[in-house]
């Protein structure tokens, strides 16, 4: 193999193994790399066992230029979302060009562009990639009250909640308030950890609003024209065309009381517990919804359930 071919980790293995027999020179003939290769592999021989046979190389994430800037920085974006503080490209970059100069880099050097992030740790810039903010809020004040009380209200047995965010994706307000759709409602919306990035990047793409229903017992959702379904003891849950409806209800055999319904950050509400409605055949426990387009709807809030 030339100098520069790529070797798997089970490869590396067996060089080691058989240097650990034969001596480096010999495993170094044998398996036609030079010594230095040998000696590094056994340096990396607990690292090697540890990861499949068929990777080929371990790289470490990029190291920047400027790693004094790139350290401090991580710090403040830490520190600002331990105090619940949204973090966005632009805080990042500004932040970034105000600790370099403080350090005595000039501007012509440094310049903090979106190109530049990309050398930050991967998590770090994930989380920015996502276009998206997100902000821890503490248990104080009515916003969060208000939320655990939507979740207390909307379930038999209300899960433990471990952790809330507030949400704000780029454009999604002002993409919501042109859509030319009225009846706003707050609504929940299941989602799996596997699909929490994407979603947090992309929104709710209409193919997830038609197949999966949305329990109003979180996600600003502009219903407009809402057609009511009585799904009745066919238990038919295809939510179907929408017709002249910006959107569908499907009845629950459990329903929020009317009046704990609220208007709350100009969205409804329905924050009054669950009561037994008609008609009782309905193979829903609670009333579900469909939207149509993704312009219809707008996250708000993330909340971290106990499993």
């Amino acid at each position: 193999m030339g100098k520069d071919a790529s070797y798997t980790a089970g490869f590396k293995l067996k060089a080691v193994q058989y240097a650990l027999e034969h001596g480096n020179r010999a495993a170094s003939r044998h398996f036609g790399v030079g010594e230095t290769s040998i000696r590094y592999w056994r340096d990396q021989e607990e690292k090697l066992k540890a990861t499949k046979k068929t990777r080929r190389s371990f790289r470490s994430a990029k190291t920047g230029r400027y790693p004094n800037v790139e350290e401090q920085l991580v710090r403040h974006i830490r520190e600002l979302r331990q105090d619940g503080c949204a973090v966005s490209l632009d805080i990042v970059q500004t932040e970034a060009r105000r600790i370099a100069q403080a350090q005595g880099i000039e501007a012509k050097e440094f310049k903090a562009s979106s190109g530049w992030t990309t050398q930050m740790h991967p998590l770090d810039y994930v989380y920015l990639s996502l276009r998206c903010k997100v902000q821890l809020l503490t248990e104080e004040g009515a916003e969060v009250q208000t939320m655990l009380q939507y979740v207390h209200n909307s379930s038999e047995k209300p899960p433990k909640v471990l952790r809330m965010f507030r949400l704000t994706r780029d454009g999604e307000n002002q993409r919501l308030a042109s859509c030319g759709v009225d009846n706003h409602w707050l609504l929940w919306h299941a989602v799996q950890p596997y699909n929490l990035l994407g979603i947090l990047a992309s929104g709710l793409e209409p193919r997830l609003l038609v197949d999966h229903w949305m329990g109003d017992h979180q996600a600003k959702v502009a219903l407009g024209r809402c057609r009511d379904l009585d799904l009745g003891p066919s238990g038919n849950t295809e939510p179907g065309s929408p017709g002249s409806h910006e959107s569908t209800r499907a009845l629950g055999r459990w329903q929020p009381h009317i009046l704990g319904t609220v208007t709350w950050h100009s969205s409804t509400v329905p924050l009054g517990p669950s009561n037994k409605a008609e008609p009782h055949q309905s193979p829903l426990n609670y009333n579900e919804y469909v939207v149509y387009k993704p312009a219809q709807v707008c996250l708000r809030y993330l909340l971290e359930f106990e499993d």
